[in-house]
């Protein structure tokens, strides 16, 4: 549907007597579009930011288990180091529980951030005069 079109079908439809049918219409079709667009645009960016925090906290942890030990490992005798397979499986436990704690926390900032945008639509103000 064009600009044009939609601006007929608008006109078609405005109650000359004024009788609220108007705003009525326009609070029937305009503000369930964008609290849509609020919810689908949220989803996605739910979606790519949970991928991107997840691949960010494991490429950052399997980077560190590559790069070897810090400067305090480096210094430790051999004997006290050599703890066998354990350590390593329990990093990567490590990693996978913060990538997931994080994305979580994504999740939240961005779900609340599409509830105050459709709070605003609805017509609640939160913090403003």
């Amino acid at each position: 549907m064009t600009g044009i079109q939609a601006a007929e079908l608008h006109d078609a439809v405005r109650d000359p007597a004024g009788s609220g049918l108007d705003a009525v219409v326009r609070f029937l079709v305009d503000k369930p579009l964008a609290i849509l667009g609020i919810v689908v645009a949220a989803f996605v960016v739910n979606k790519l930011a949970r991928r991107l925090v997840k691949l960010l906290v494991r490429r950052l942890g399997h980077r560190r288990e590559r790069h070897g030990p810090g400067l305090v490992r480096r210094h430790t005798p051999a004997v006290l180091l050599d703890t066998g397979e354990l350590p390593s499986a329990r990093a990567g436990q490590r990693i996978e529980a913060l990538a997931v704690a994080l994305a979580g926390a994504t999740s939240f900032v961005v779900w609340v951030a599409a509830a105050v945008a459709v709070l605003d639509v609805v017509g609640v103000r939160l913090g403003r005069c």
